[in-house]
């Protein structure tokens, strides 16, 4: 085998523990068709959470929550408020905003508890039939809907 070959197989062996290495960690969430949020586990004790299917290399320039990885997040979805996703975070988060949906904290107004919510509900899983519920454990890798059903990820490399 020739030194360039040897070169030629050692730059894409290198490429693709790149490309391994940004994609570890990234699990894909889906409420139906649309209502996705993409989990992105970085190495320094970071997690992106991301509206939609995420497939950038890089951290998305806007549009997303960074927290913990060992947190819950729990993701609203309304049907009155079509481009906008509400949050509520136990752990330290940040949310990076503007972009093509909007990203609102629960904790910040509890207006959001009227949309989401009946009126006589009790249960944090008791949402309107208008709204939907995606509660992610990020440390665990584990999400569940409204309904407690579990929800699958789709990942990368499982």
């Amino acid at each position: 085998m020739k030194i360039s070959s040897k070169k030629n197989i050692l730059i894409w062996l290198g490429l693709l523990l790149v490309v391994i290495y940004i994609y570890w960690g990234r699990n894909i969430y889906c409420i139906g068709g649309n209502k996705c949020i993409t989990v992105w586990k970085k190495f320094n004790n970071k997690s992106l959470v991301i509206p939609g299917r995420y497939f950038g290399m890089l951290k998305p320039s806007s549009c997303y929550i960074e927290t913990e990885n060992i947190g819950d997040i729990v993701v609203y979805w309304s049907d009155k408020l079509p481009e906008v996703i509400i949050i509520r975070c136990d752990g330290i988060y940040k949310i990076y905003y503007p972009g093509n949906i909007k990203i609102l904290d629960y904790k910040k107004s509890y207006a959001y508890e009227k949309i989401l919510y009946e009126i006589d509900s009790k249960k944090f899983n008791e949402v309107k039939p208008t709204s939907y519920l995606m509660d992610i454990n990020i440390k665990e890798n584990y999400a569940v809907d409204k309904f407690g059903e579990k929800i699958s990820p789709y990942s990368f490399f499982p």
